[in-house]
């Protein structure tokens, strides 16, 4: 008897299936939707990605000229309707409008109602499909109208019985905004907003902690980062179990050496060197090739994006017609503050495009709440703790108590955790940026940004003197620091903390 073969990632992916439809170019100068077109081909590229469940052969794209009425019908057909595989994914953007209470999508070809794509029709075809697992997103202007029964209001008790469970499985639709309401593009994003939100979801923001994108993850995520009065994203659908679109954490198979090497002389990979400096600005790590800090409190960055990921993080910084700037985390160098975003400007010279980000310092606390005696514990000693909790893990964090008040050692941990500060330490920083990023990335420098920010913002440290991360060996890597604490009182010299030891990485 022959035997079987197993299942490859392969034969996986080709149950896979997705289309990826947009209309940026209108024939017409005032219809055309610049943003769709890296909406399309970036949607393409990620869920053709290593991380998600499609190949490249199961992605299939149609846009522009591609995209009129016969071919976005043919094609949805195709995918619902003709298609075996167990999942079927499919994105749709560009305009959509109303006319005489029924809700369309517009083609290139489109010219009035009879030339264009009815919602109704594509509800039919999702409705129809033998995929045990089917997913319709749609971006465009009262996309939410897919549901709606020739009125402005869907009927909830129709969308309940036509989006059900399919053989344990799930069917969801999700759509950029409701049927009254329009869908955005941004030009400083280059992205839909809809659209923007689902990528850098797919792309692992929205991920779970075993490393899994799912369906209801990632709605949560861009319910969260859309959300406003003028375009609210909705979910329809039901589901059973984790439908799983991306997975961060896969077990990968490393080829092992044909020769015996002791580890001390295996090569370890080292991340590509940068010109400039790392910079921490919200939740994000950015290369500068020049910082300006000014005395009148505001610093310019001249930030050159490495990544498609990057320019979309700078461009997101601007002003939107949302609504105003808030706070972000600040690191650079030995400083750290909370600034907010004054202006954001990108120039391409020779080639090379720079954004040029202005921010204005916030004014920060100084602390001083936590400047106290604890249970015979003296400020110097209890920042001295809360240095060594984010350099060292020690001591560590204490465990939530559920039945509520403090005892001795939770009130100075409290103190430690920096709580009084309004900023609290949670978590090792070294460690949890090495387990974040991974020891072939540029994880050294970021935990030593997030831990700066951390330890002048809580009053642990008013200027940091010296601080490294040496080499990982043993699953742990070696650390130094040494800081010089708030001067409070003219005629007291400031303290310096001294932190050295070896952090554990797991």
């Amino acid at each position: 008897m022959a035997k079987k073969k197993a299942t490859t990632k392969k034969s996986t992916a080709s149950n896979q299936r997705a289309l990826v439809v947009g209309v940026s170019d209108y024939p017409r100068p005032e219809d055309k939707l610049p943003a769709v077109a890296a909406d399309v081909r970036e949607m393409a590229k990620v869920l053709a990605s290593k991380n998600g469940t499609f190949s490249a052969k199961g992605v299939s794209v149609l846009a522009d000229t591609k995209a009129t009425r016969d071919s976005v019908l043919a094609a949805l057909k195709d995918a619902f309707g003709g298609s075996t595989a167990e999942t079927v994914f499919v994105y749709m953007a560009g305009h959509g409008f109303v006319s005489g209470g029924k809700y369309y999508y517009m083609a290139y070809d489109t010219t009035d109602e009879a030339s264009a794509v009815p919602l109704t029709e594509i509800k039919t075809l999702f409705d129809q499909t033998k995929s045990r697992r089917a997913f319709l997103w749609l971006d465009f202007c009262h996309s939410g109208g897919i549901l709606a029964r020739g009125t402005e209001q869907p009927d909830m008790d129709a969308i309940r019985r036509g989006i059900g469970v399919v053989s344990g499985h799930g069917k969801v639709i999700v759509a950029a905004c409701t049927s009254a309401q329009q869908s955005y593009e941004s030009s400083s994003i280059g992205h839909g907003y809809f659209t923007h939100a689902l990528l850098r979801g797919l792309k692992g923001e929205a991920k779970s902690a075993q490393g899994e994108v799912t369906a209801h993850s990632l709605y949560e995520f861009i319910d969260h980062a859309v959300a406003n009065p003028r375009q609210q994203p909705v979910f329809f659908g039901e589901t059973t179990g984790r439908i799983v679109l991306m997975n961060y954490d896969r077990p990968t198979t490393k080829k092992r050496p044909t020769k015996k090497t002791s580890p001390s002389s295996r090569p370890k990979k080292a991340p590509a060197k940068v010109k400039g400096s790392w910079v921490m600005l919200g939740d994000e790590f950015l290369v500068a090739e020049r910082i300006r800090n000014h005395s009148d409190g505001t610093i310019e960055l001249a930030i050159t994006p490495l990544s498609g990921e990057h320019e979309a993080a700078v461009a997101a910084l601007r002003p939107t017609q949302y609504g105003g700037t808030r706070d972000l985390a600040y690191a650079a160098n030995n400083d750290a503050n909370k600034v907010r975003v004054e202006q954001v400007v990108d120039e391409t010279s020779g080639g090379k495009q720079v954004w040029n980000v202005t921010l204005r310092s916030v004014e920060r606390q100084s602390g001083i709440t936590n400047e106290v005696n604890v249970q015979g514990i003296g400020p110097d000693e209890i920042a001295r703790r809360r240095a060594g909790r984010i350099l060292l893990n020690d001591p560590p964090p204490q465990a939530s108590r559920r039945s509520g008040g403090y005892d001795d050692s939770s009130f100075i941990d409290s103190f430690i955790s920096g709580s009084m500060t309004g900023i609290e330490i949670k978590e090792c920083i070294v460690r949890s940026m090495y387990q974040r990023f991974g020891e072939g990335s540029h994880w050294k420098e970021f935990a030593r940004l997030k831990s700066i920010y951390l330890l002048k913002m809580t009053g642990t440290v008013e200027h940091v003197i010296d601080f490294t991360i040496g080499a990982v060996r043993g699953g742990q890597v070696p650390v130094t620091f040494r800081g010089r604490r708030p001067q409070h009182y003219s005629n007291v010299a400031p303290e310096t903390i001294e932190i050295e030891g070896k952090c554990p990485l797991t």
